[in-house]
């Protein structure tokens, strides 16, 4: 969409499809991440992530394997951008995960606190906030939390916060909006 012209336009397509996959932008560029599948067939078990990168300027994509050890599932994580990294976090597996886009790289990170299957992310002062989501494996993430919990990523550690949603929620889609004098 050209934010100007507030019109849409076709932009060139991506270079292979995918399913479930995990969106996220930094700079002029989006990015397009797929864990792959592990020997078994389970696609959510990341032994690595396929990336395509998509250049809003120049509209060239770029197809990327960014190795890595074992991050666990990534089933009902989110994606979230920090700065010129972006993390997977939540999920199954208390996911917590960085790729560094300058050197294609994963790199694993200290696990979130909980379990949250289908939380929300957001960046606020510099942390990535982790809100909501569903708790309990078992149940696929139907148990909902009303509860935040926030990952400082120069200290690599993740702390609750006093603040709670004003529902319990999994799946939805939060806003951090801060009201700034102009």
């Amino acid at each position: 969409m050209n934010i100007k012209t507030e019109v849409w336009s076709p932009a060139s397509p991506i270079l292979h499809s995918v399913f479930d996959p995990f969106i996220a932008a930094t700079g002029m560029h989006i990015y397009v991440i797929l864990c792959n599948d592990d020997e078994n067939g389970d696609a959510y078990d990341a032994y690595g992530a396929s990336v395509q990168c998509y250049d809003t300027v120049t509209e060239a994509r770029s197809f990327r394997l960014a190795v890595t050890e074992n991050m666990g599932s990534t089933y009902g994580a989110s994606a979230v951008t920090l700065g010129d990294c972006i993390y997977l976090v939540g999920g199954f597996d208390k996911l917590c995960a960085e790729y560094n886009i300058h050197t294609d790289t994963w790199r694993s990170l200290e696990s979130c606190l909980q379990v949250r299957i289908f939380g929300s992310t957001a960046v606020f002062g510099g942390k990535i906030v982790l809100l909501g989501g569903g708790t309990n494996a078992e149940d696929l993430g139907r148990t909902e939390t009303d509860s935040v919990e926030c990952y400082d990523v120069d200290k690599n550690e993740w702390r609750d916060m006093e603040l709670k949603l004003p529902v319990s929620m999994c799946g939805g889609h939060y806003a951090i909006v801060v009201n700034v004098a102009t």
